[in-house]
């Protein structure tokens, strides 16, 4: 699905938005975090929550078989579920069950996609870099993402919509609290151009933001 490109555009919009975000009160997740700790942990749940989503959109689609009896040119619908459990950075692991549904033009490749993801962390722990603070996360129950994402690969016009709903809970240094995600982005742009704009409204580990952000 070429998902390379979407997913840095799409985790960048996400962190540069929380970073924009760091002067804001982080009594939102927990008293016990600073304002930096709480922007860095928002950056990376988001961050999990985008590649996590990507790579199941790939397994999904990839594994999708095109039907036998289809029209080399016409659009194929595929659907798949997938679950499998993958590793964090620095130990502990995310369970991700997806559903994906869509088209693929077999001429142009186009691909208009609906994928639904739900991850459940298990002592997956991470760091950001920027306090270095390790935090562990767990399910509070988990996180859910509903994706849209059409692509046109020979104009290179691309649109990705997503939600993100849940939370998980973190530990870190002796404290621990929630992290609640109820967030919506979208992203629209030209691949060929390596232009595009990316929104993102909601809230993130108790940050509000509201954000448009031009590339």
């Amino acid at each position: 699905m070429r998902d390379s490109s979407r997913t840095r555009w799409l985790a960048t919009a996400l962190i540069l938005t929380a970073a924009a975000c760091s002067d804001d009160d982080p009594a939102g997740p927990s008293g016990d975090l600073s304002a930096a700790e709480a922007t860095e942990l928002a950056g990376i749940v988001a961050q999990l929550a985008v590649q996590q989503g990507f790579s199941a959109a790939g397994s999904g689609s990839g594994a999708a078989a095109a039907p036998a009896a289809a029209p080399a040119a016409a659009p194929i619908a595929f659907e798949n579920s997938v679950e499998f459990t993958t590793g964090c950075p620095q130990g502990g692991t995310v369970a991700v069950i997806a559903n994906v549904s869509g088209t693929v033009d077999d001429e142009t490749g186009a691909i208009d996609s609906d994928l639904t993801v739900v991850q459940t962390h298990a002592s997956c722990r991470a760091s950001g870099g920027q306090t270095g603070t390790i935090y562990t996360l767990d399910g509070a129950p988990n996180l859910t993402v509903a994706m849209g994402v059409d692509t046109n690969p020979q104009s290179g016009d691309f649109s990705i919509t997503a939600a993100f709903d849940g939370g998980v809970s973190w530990s870190a240094d002796g404290r621990s609290g929630t992290c609640s995600m109820d967030l919506d982005v979208a992203s629209s742009g030209s691949t060929l151009a390596g232009t595009g704009t990316n929104t993102v409204t909601g809230s993130i580990c108790g940050i509000t933001v509201s954000s448009s952000i031009g590339f």
